[in-house]
């Protein structure tokens, strides 16, 4: 029975692996990588503009969010540059993503945090230091974060497979360490968004509020009431 199961659990790998394979083998190429003179430190502000958005998995699927247009701050595009016109390795470079399941490569610390050795023992020492209470997967990812120094910071659904206290432990550091950055939380649990500037409200993929948690709870009216 053993020698089954593990028989079936590795043709199932298998078989997934060669999926995934043959699907990114499929993917369409983006298209040529056409750089552009951009500013070194851009984004200096990390101001946000959408406009009419949408967004879905696959073609074959029905669209995540539909239309979607606002600010997160007053302007236009990007610190005023469309980032149509920024090549896109550029661009991925200078927003830092903490993702609900983050990878870890097979190496040491060290090449996982700084995998281009971009940094010094001594800023790697003052990262580290920031949360040497935690050891997850998390913890790593927000210090890959720390060490880039981006304006734009994404989370999407960081701690909502970690516990209470250290969910507590990286939500502080996150309010601490990005401060004065642009910070976009995607979470479910409320008392990870709770504190934000503003709170935008999906329904059926669709915007249908954006303002403060107070302004929300203070309209009886409101979804998020």
């Amino acid at each position: 029975w053993f020698v089954r199961q593990t028989a079936e659990l590795e043709n199932q790998i298998i078989m997934t692996s060669v999926e995934r394979i043959k699907e990114y083998t499929e993917i369409k190429p983006e298209s040529a990588n056409t750089e552009v003179t951009t500013p070194k430190d851009w984004p200096s502000n990390g101001r946000i503009n959408f406009e009419h958005m949408s967004f879905r998995h696959h073609k074959k699927l029905p669209y995540v969010f539909h239309d979607i247009s606002c600010s997160i701050k007053p302007r236009e595009k990007v610190d005023s540059n469309s980032i149509s016109n920024v090549g896109l390795s550029f661009l991925r470079g200078k927003i830092s993503v903490i993702p609900q399941d983050p990878s870890l490569f097979v190496g040491t610390l060290r090449s996982n945090l700084d995998p281009f050795n971009a940094y010094d023992d001594s800023q790697l020492w003052r990262a580290l230091d920031e949360l040497r209470s935690l050891d997850s997967m998390t913890y790593r990812s927000v210090l890959r974060a720390i060490l880039k120094k981006n304006k734009i910071l994404i989370i999407d659904e960081a701690t909502a497979n970690v516990d209470f206290s250290t969910d507590q432990i990286i939500q502080k550091s996150i309010r601490n360490k990005f401060r004065h950055c642009t910070v976009i939380r995607i979470a479910h649990r409320l008392n990870t968004i709770i504190d934000c500037d503003r709170i935008m409200l999906f329904k059926d993929g669709r915007l249908v509020e954006f303002d403060s948690a107070f302004n929300l709870l203070q309209n009886q009216n409101s979804q998020f009431f």
